[in-house]
């Protein structure tokens, strides 16, 4: 296996103008998609009716299940089309797999190649029925299918779902408020039709789940704000609509401002419809953490340098983090954790890099504390510390890794590192 055929239904309908636009808005989605969850490849590629990804690597088809758009996956080999090429290649599946009994299927997605797709299969098929295979065009243990495009042949044994729908970015930005787990499906439900979303979320006990299930399909590309209550709701609303954001959506009917329409998309699912979307997306459920926090940070670069503190009291070198405030959003968190703490107030804060979750105990009772990390850049000179905090430093990223004291701190380091190579490629 040294790639994955892409393929993708509901873009193929539309004109040849929206089809390679939106083509393209798919293609940058994989590869931020497969940067996010650090799976290695080299090139991503828009061959006539699919994609294709060239990695060997096998996290890539659970990462880009994820990704909106995609209906199918296939880890496959890329060939040259030679016909003694496709039978040896078949044998030796055949031969790895050993099956009771076999078939070939074969798609021509261009049409240039003088055989057939079924004179493809007779040859194919012959080869493997004479080195002992018991052909089985229904009952088949083994598929052994073949893909013709341009002068390529790819071969794959077989086809993973996505979830389909639009990819994310060819429509309009939409808010998505999200407290229970209708809410949730009612954002993916609008995500999967191409909008993307910034997230108003209840703070609760299932907030950080919610956050990193939506946050798995947008790659980084979440704004999330932070409420407690309706009230909040109602005084947070009309601040999108200022931003030209017309469209809020929910599991059920709340009350948006004036200006403002509220869609509902899974209003009137059974609870079996809700599970049902769940399993197609490929979404699991973990229990909610008890005495949950939330906070932001960052991984403030300054001439390709990282920004680290020392806690004076543990000696601990550090990213600088702290708790998100009331109808705060979590990228306004961080930006004001980082002032606060380091003096760096101006700073730019790009995509988020990931979460970290530690637990410790406060007057006997245990809590767990989520923190979401941003990608920010200064050009800063002056650090003034806060009192808990006695040094400081700019350093390499791999020295920076290096003095960090915790894990978290060195794996957040190393995603932004990733983070910053894919836009570099991009």
């Amino acid at each position: 296996m040294n790639c994955y055929l892409i393929r993708y239904a509901e873009i193929g309908i539309k004109s040849s103008q929206i089809r390679n636009k939106w083509l393209h808005q798919l293609r940058q989605n994989i590869e931020r998609c497969l940067f996010w969850n650090a799976v290695s490849f080299g090139r991503v590629v828009i061959v006539q009716g699919r994609l294709i990804v060239y990695s060997n690597d096998k996290k890539a088809a659970d990462a880009m299940h994820h990704v909106m758009g995609i209906s199918s996956i296939s880890p496959a080999t890329e060939i040259d089309l030679d016909m003694g090429e496709l039978k040896n290649v078949a044998l030796r599946i055949y031969h790895e797999r050993n099956p009771k009994t076999f078939r070939i299927s074969t798609q021509r997605v261009t049409k240039d190649y003088q055989l057939t797709s079924q004179e493809i299969n007779e040859q194919i098929g012959e080869a493997v029925y004479e080195a002992g295979g018991t052909v089985s065009l229904t009952k088949h243990e083994l598929n052994i299918s073949f893909e013709i495009i341009n002068d390529k042949a790819y071969v794959f044994t077989e086809v993973n779902r996505g979830v389909g729908g639009l990819p994310l970015g060819v429509q309009n930005v939409g808010c998505a408020v999200v407290k229970t787990l209708r809410d949730l499906v009612a954002c993916w439900l609008f995500m999967r039709r191409g909008c993307p979303v910034e997230v108003v979320a209840y703070n609760t006990n299932h907030t950080s789940i919610y956050i990193d299930i939506l946050q798995s399909f947008a790659c980084s590309g979440l704004r999330i704000q932070l409420i407690n209550s309706t009230d909040d709701l109602k005084e947070v609303l009309p601040s999108y609509l200022k931003r030209d954001i017309e469209v809020v959506v929910s599991g059920t009917q709340i009350d948006a401002p004036e200006g403002m329409v509220n869609l509902c998309p899974c209003e009137l699912f059974t609870t079996i419809q809700l599970n049902d979307t769940l399993r197609m997306a490929g979404i699991v459920l973990p229990h909610p953490i008890e005495n949950h926090m939330l906070s932001a940070g960052g991984i403030v670069y300054k001439d390709n340098k990282i920004f680290l503190f020392r806690r004076k009291d543990e000696r601990t070198w550090l990213l600088p983090k702290g708790g998100a405030d009331n109808k705060e959003h979590l990228r306004e968190a961080a930006l004001r954790e980082i002032c606060e703490e380091t003096g760096l107030c101006n700073v730019d804060i790009g995509d988020m890099v990931g979460k970290a979750q530690y637990s410790f105990v406060r007057e006997g009772i245990k809590y767990t504390k989520d923190v979401y990390y941003y990608l920010c850049t200064t050009c800063d000179e002056l650090v003034t510390l806060e009192p808990l905090f006695d040094d400081h430093a700019f350093l390499s990223p791999n020295d920076a890794e290096k003095r960090a004291t915790f894990v978290n701190d060195k794996r957040m380091i190393r995603c932004s590192q990733r983070l910053r190579d894919a836009r570099r490629r991009s």
